[in-house]
């Protein structure tokens, strides 16, 4: 089974959408470089140049929501 991971790009609550929007961008020319996808998927990264930041931010939502009961199960603490 292959484990589905996020790699992305966070900003501090409170960000301006307008900064977020500037970020986004810069990041989906990146993304759009085949030089650059090709090394993501060299480091066994799929590249997701159609993710939006509310999409990730969807799918964070998702996956705190996901393992939220089991680190409270097992008692872990972050230090």
């Amino acid at each position: 089974m292959i484990s589905q991971q996020a790699l992305g790009l966070f900003v501090p609550a409170g960000t301006p959408k307008g900064i977020i929007a500037q970020i986004a961008k810069a990041n989906r020319v990146a993304l759009a470089d085949k030089t650059y996808q090709q090394s993501l998927i060299d480091a066994a990264v799929e590249p997701l140049p159609d993710w939006t930041a509310d999409r990730f931010n969807e799918f964070m939502s998702e996956e705190v929501a996901r393992w939220t009961p089991l680190v409270r199960n097992l008692g872990i603490k972050l230090d």
